[in-house]
């Protein structure tokens, strides 16, 4: 996934099965257009398993910076927009403005 991104973006993981992608320089559709895309890679995916090929997905939820924000703030807006795309089933994008 980091490949995927732009130089100047940063891809870390930050929870056993939750990583945190920060794009610069970004309005909503271009995070929704990149999360769309990590999601189409991933979802291209297979995991081989003593024979068995399981398919994989992941949910995305982003935020972008607003006036104001603080860094737990935007978190928070990110957090909630991956809530509502696990709520919502899984193997999808939302994304707070």
């Amino acid at each position: 996934l980091e490949n995927s991104l732009r130089p100047t973006d940063f891809l870390g993981r930050i929870a056993e099965n939750r990583f945190l992608a920060v794009l610069t320089e970004c309005g909503a559709g271009d995070v929704t257009r990149a999360a769309q895309r990590l999601k189409k890679m991933v979802g291209s995916s297979e995991i081989k398993w003593w024979g068995d090929e399981w398919s994989v997905t992941a949910s995305f939820g982003g935020a972008t910076v607003q006036s104001g924000d603080s860094t737990e703030s935007i978190l928070a807006r990110a957090e909630k927009s991956l809530a509502e795309s696990i709520a919502a089933g899984g193997n999808q994008v939302n994304v707070a403005a």
